[in-house]
């Protein structure tokens, strides 16, 4: 990344928690699925990420244990 061209202010490297939740009722029209939703320690919601989003595939696979230390 160029910082030169980044709106980036700043950061802060924190712990988070992820949980997995099935959604949908399982019809065509409600398609049952996962779907992520990423936590602070403070039970804040960060972010829910479904299957269509972008990251789903990382969250994924950093839940089951694809990206550990």
């Amino acid at each position: 990344m160029n910082p030169d061209k980044s709106n980036l202010r700043g950061f802060k490297i924190t712990d988070f928690v992820i949980t997995k939740t099935v959604v949908g009722l399982g019809t065509k029209e409600s398609v049952c699925r996962n779907v992520y939703q990423i936590w602070t320690k403070d039970s804040e919601l960060i972010t829910t990420i479904d299957y269509e989003d972008s990251g789903y595939r990382i969250v994924e696979s950093i839940f089951n244990g694809g990206h550990e230390k």
